[in-house]
């Protein structure tokens, strides 16, 4: 990864969670939109946002933005399915039920089910009963209630660059 982004990235982390600490939810806002012009779409400026809006009890605004991270994680997450694929045809069958897992959990909803019930482009020549037996495994999967899961704490550590 490019070092001026990570080093960039890091330091807005740090400068972020000391705002937050402090209370100082429109200054993390504020930052937040200061990367995000010069990242659009940036993960990590969004979830600071919405940390600050909800700390802030604005959770309507929270909530929209974290509307938007979840269609952008449901989109990204077709890279677990993909995995999931590349492992079976290297006889890694463990690994491909991890990422097909990875998979069904961010993609829980009705309309993936239907998605999962089709054949892919790339799954076209696999043997027809082991096509079978991944979408079965699939639907069981995504049938299952899912339980609530929570994360508290601050979203990340970092030791700050620079102090001021």
């Amino acid at each position: 990864m490019d070092p001026v982004y990570t080093s960039e990235r890091e330091n807005f982390i740090c400068k972020a969670n000391r705002k937050l600490e402090d209370g100082l939810f429109d200054e993390v806002i504020t930052l937040a939109d200061e990367r995000l012009s010069r990242y659009p779409g940036d993960a990590d400026a969004q979830i600071f946002t919405a940390t600050a809006l909800v700390r802030a009890d604005r959770l309507t605004e929270a909530r929209e933005i974290l509307s938007k991270l979840d269609v952008m994680i449901r989109e990204w997450s077709r890279v677990y399915e993909l995995l999931g694929f590349v492992y079976r045809k290297q006889d890694a069958n463990e690994a491909a039920i991890k990422a097909y897992k990875k998979y069904i959990a961010l993609n829980s909803d009705p309309p993936v089910k239907g998605h999962l019930a089709n054949a892919n482009e790339s799954e076209k020549d696999e043997a027809p009963e082991y096509r079978e037996e991944k979408i079965d495994m699939l639907r069981e999967e995504s049938e299952r209630p899912e339980k609530l899961k929570t994360v508290t704490g601050k979203i990340a550590e970092r030791k700050c660059e620079n102090e001021s």
